[in-house]
């Protein structure tokens, strides 16, 4: 919209992370979403609407179809296989027979909806007192990723956007430029 400014985007800290990681690691379910959005940074469209043959787990990688139909790859680390195969066990007891979403709903065994993600999101949100939704999982993303050293071209590939400038802003290096500063002016 023109004229309009964006606000800064929020991602969660590593305190934050701890209590939501701490909060989930009992469920598989949930464990699942929150380290699959952490883990790989993809959007909520692309949550919902991956398929069960995308996943290799071989190769630790997710066939992603993203926006305009682009295809892209995102891999996970061996620490997600072990949620990841809890989750798939998990699921095979509740999915519908010829479903083939990779995400279900636990009430219908059928693909998720935004709307039940958004009540998962929103009860998190209430159970650990931290403001938590899919996009912010999708900005912590890039964070982390920056701050383990990850360039902003390798994470714009992962988060597939097509313009770097959108990539730095899903990247908050505040922490690091304001270190730099400091050893640059003591």
């Amino acid at each position: 919209e023109r004229g309009r400014v964006k606000s800064d985007p929020s991602y969660l800290d590593n305190q934050e992370l701890i209590r939501i990681r701490q909060y989930v690691q009992s469920n598989a379910f949930l464990s699942f979403i929150i380290e699959l959005f952490l883990l790989t940074g993809i959007r909520r469209a692309e949550f919902l609407e991956t398929s069960l043959t995308s996943l290799d787990l071989d190769a630790r990688k997710l066939k992603i179809v993203g926006k305009g139909g682009k295809v892209r790859y995102v891999r996970f680390p061996q620490s997600f296989l072990s949620i990841l195969r809890d989750y798939l066990s998990w699921r095979a007891d509740k999915a519908k027979e010829g479903i083939f979403n990779l995400v279900i709903s636990p009430k219908t065994g059928e693909g998720m909806k935004i709307s039940e993600l958004e009540y998962i999101f929103k009860r998190l949100s209430k159970a650990t007192g931290i403001h938590i939704y899919p996009h912010k999982l999708r900005h912590t993303f890039g964070t982390l990723a920056r701050q383990k050293g990850m360039t902003l071209e390798q994470i714009k590939k992962l988060l597939g956007h097509s313009n770097i400038s959108t990539t730095e802003w899903y990247v908050h290096i505040e922490p690091e430029v304001e270190e730099a500063y400091d050893k640059a002016f003591p």
